[in-house]
């Protein structure tokens, strides 16, 4: 491991010599004049909500399943590509989320996994949440958090964006461990879509 002391004069190289390529000033001005545009395009972004959805959009159109195609025969399976729905704002960034699934921890949910003395059986989400016709699963692909975190699913009919933010709020408002499954939104706004928008 390489020890690099802190100085305040190292501005963009922190291991000098390190990289042969680095790009040497006047190339970094170059970039930086080619990338400046495209940088003030995505922070317009956050006051242009019309922009922003009719690009998810575009991105959510791209990743249905196609007919025959691999998508479809990995649904489900490890690898699918997940479908995703977003809660709109008006200035700033959606919030991306799976579709139709929020998260909850197992101690909130039925107390599993929870200290001995926790709290009596009808004060977990289990009861509230089977009133909604909402069950949970606990087939996440990663061991470690199988049962310590479990999807919320409504299987007769799918939860809209605003009702899985209405049922987040209202669980985590009685005390109990849950979010939407957020999703990072690095593809509509970083490179998946490039060039002007279509009308």
């Amino acid at each position: 491991m390489k020890s690099v002391p802190f100085d305040e004069t190292n501005r963009g190289d922190p291991f000098p010599g390190d990289f042969p390529e680095w790009l040497d000033q006047g190339q970094r001005s170059e970039l930086q004049a080619r990338v400046q545009p495209r940088i003030t395009e995505l922070a317009q972004r956050r006051h242009a909500p019309s922009d922003r959805q009719r690009l998810l959009g575009l991105l959510r159109q791209r990743r249905q399943p196609r007919p025959g195609g691999q998508e479809a025969q990995r649904a489900g399976g490890h690898g699918a590509v997940t479908a995703f729905d977003f809660l709109p704002v008006d200035v700033g960034f959606d919030t991306l989320h799976a579709r139709s699934e929020l998260l909850i921890t197992g101690q909130s949910y039925d107390g599993r996994h929870a200290p001995l003395g926790g709290r009596s059986q009808d004060t977990y989400a289990k009861g509230y949440l089977d009133n909604l016709g909402i069950v949970a699963s606990d087939d996440l692909e990663c061991e470690e958090l199988r049962g310590r975190v479990l999807r919320l699913t409504r299987p007769d009919a799918g939860l809209e964006s605003w009702e899985l933010a209405v049922v987040a709020r209202s669980l985590r408002n009685q005390g109990f461990v849950a979010s939407l499954n957020h999703m990072m939104p690095t593809g509509y706004v970083g490179k998946a879509i490039g060039g002007p928008l279509p009308a």
